[in-house]
């Protein structure tokens, strides 16, 4: 979803700073990073911040990436490809691609290994000063504890050289997060005073009721925007899927130009988010949920192609299903056409909210999961071809998801490989120990072994995050 309301001073500030940048008198840059807890909308106040940006500045690049739990951090680097390849399809604007292939060509796919994981930084800090002389520039990194390692780092060297690097990085993170995700404190520290934190609070009861409104197209009677007020515990996630629960289930009714409800029939205002997700979905047309339980499983980003693999189906048919979702149902949101290395189109999606995806992976049985896991790796490989470097990592995790050692061992050596050549040194540690264990020949586990100490060796350096330090 992508209303905001209430947010007028945090939205005036974020102007604010990006105003600063763009006069780049001093030719420094910020680091803005967004926390609060999850449905608080942190990332809906992040994209009405680019908008006003573009809008305000058209000349202005905004680059953006969300980072996906179980996905983004088995892709060295993932959220700065993704950026890249942003720039590549800008075709508006030809000066953009030419400047990428002279800056940082050790980002290019299929690119020669560059003389150091430093140079590799050095080629995509000279891509943003380049840039930076022409036109102002923001880099925008949603749900940031969910990123990879490699990022983390090159984040951490973006943001140490804000003195004179005048770009805006917007993150946003939650801040009550699980012990496996990744900190952002060594990264805030980095940026030093050049980093603000904006902590993004709960709304105003007029402001939920507003909010409420808009969904519905109509007014709340009293009685129901009491009920929702206390509901919604100022969360506007909570906002939402309370009144889209009681639309679809038919709780509400207009009478009198206003929506009431009987209080008897409404569900627990102390209900959890994650539990108001789980009875919507209860509530969907069989065919739409088992269709979106596919999608949980395929991959970063929901793409009809990949999805009508997994169930069988045409892909026309599942286009269909999803804009249901999106129109209907608020639950995803449509990106545009996906044009892939082979030639193929098809259309991407993504979940309006994480929650959405981990309620629907929740509810599928393992053998399932493990059917949707491999077919969704099987044609993501046969939709990126020969060039399916930006997809390695994300390959080679679904396989090892789904329990598949064969392939999990195969696509573990090619995103070793791949890793290697950008100096991750983390995900090069993870996928050769995972490598390591699917063979079950010894020789050559023992390889793999060996290969994991030399390069530990020839780098001075294990496994350790400089931005966690």
């Amino acid at each position: 979803m992508n209303r905001l309301f209430g947010r007028a001073t945090e939205l005036a500030q974020l102007n604010r700073v990006f105003q600063e940048v763009r006069e780049g008198k001093t030719g420094r840059g910020r680091l803005v990073s967004l926390a609060g807890a999850t449905g608080i909308g942190k990332s809906t106040l992040a994209q009405a911040c680019l908008e006003n940006i573009t809008t305000s500045d058209p000349r202005a690049l905004t680059l953006s990436a969300r980072c996906v739990q179980g996905r983004t951090p088995h892709r060295p680097y993932g959220p700065f490809t993704d950026m890249l390849a942003q720039m590549r399809l800008m075709s508006g604007d030809p000066t953009l691609p030419g400047m990428l292939q002279k800056e940082a060509p050790g980002w290019q796919p299929d690119a020669a290994q560059t003389a150091g994981r430093n140079a590799l930084f050095d080629q995509f800090l000279a891509l943003c000063r380049a840039i930076s002389r022409q036109r102002p520039l923001v880099l925008f990194f949603d749900e940031l504890q969910w990123s990879d390692r490699s990022s983390l780092d090159l984040l951490a060297r973006l943001a140490s050289g804000l003195a004179s690097l005048p770009v805006l990085l917007l993150v946003t993170f939650e801040d009550t997060t699980p012990e496996c995700a990744a900190s952002v404190k060594g990264i805030q520290h980095r940026a030093g005073p050049h980093c603000i934190d904006l902590t993004v609070r709960g709304l105003e009861q007029d402001t939920i009721i507003q909010l409420a409104e808009t969904i519905l197209d109509g007014q709340l009677a009293g009685d129901l925007s009491g009920w929702l007020s206390v509901a919604a515990q100022g969360n506007p996630l909570r906002v939402e899927q309370f009144v889209y629960l009681l639309a679809e289930s038919g709780l509400v009714r207009k009478r009198l130009f206003r929506f009431s409800a009987r209080a008897r029939q409404l569900p627990v205002q102390s209900s959890g988010v994650y539990d108001i997700i789980a009875s919507r979905l209860d509530g969907l047309e069989p065919n739409l949920r088992w269709m979106l339980e596919a999608a949980a499983f395929g991959g970063s980003i929901v793409d009809t192609a990949v999805v009508a693999a997994q169930v069988g189906t045409k892909p026309d048919v599942v286009r269909a299903q999803l804009y249901t979702a999106a129109e209907e149902h608020g639950l995803v949101t449509g990106l545009g056409d996906q044009r892939w290395p082979t030639g193929k189109w098809s259309v991407r999606f993504r979940f309006c909210h994480p929650m959405i995806r981990r309620a629907l992976a929740d509810r599928v049985p393992e053998k399932r999961r493990d059917h949707l896991l491999s077919r969704a790796a099987d044609m993501l490989g046969r939709l990126a071809g020969d060039e399916a470097n930006e997809f390695i990592g994300e390959i080679a995790a679904l396989y090892i998801s789904a329990g598949l050692e064969e392939k999990a061992h195969e696509w573990s050596l090619r995103a070793a490989d791949l890793a290697e050549r950008l100096y991750a040194t983390y995900e090069v540690d993870e996928f050769l120990r995972v490598a390591a264990r699917t063979t079950e020949d010894e020789r050559e586990r023992l390889r793999i072994e060996n290969r994991l100490a030399k390069i530990y060796a020839a780098t001075g350096r294990g496994p350790e995050a400089e931005a966690l330090e």
